[in-house]
């Protein structure tokens, strides 16, 4: 359980950003399969899990903008 929302989408969908950060991890973590975590500005967290592989190395250590 976990106070987040989950958004469920298409296998393929763009990952958009909901403010400015920068990729602080990317890697395989738990029930979240493969997932990356946004840190932003405001020491707010994002996450994405149950991701391709293919995601998780082109992201990892990017800084992001809101779309």
């Amino acid at each position: 359980m976990h106070l987040g929302i989950d958004i469920a989408s298409k296998e393929g969908t763009e990952i958009v950003a909901p403010a400015n950060g920068k990729v602080v991890f990317t890697g395989s973590h738990g029930s979240y399969g493969n997932m990356i975590i946004i840190k932003h500005s405001n020491n707010i967290k994002t996450y994405y899990g149950h991701l391709s592989k293919n995601i998780i190395k082109a992201m990892k250590e990017k800084l992001v903008r809101k779309y």
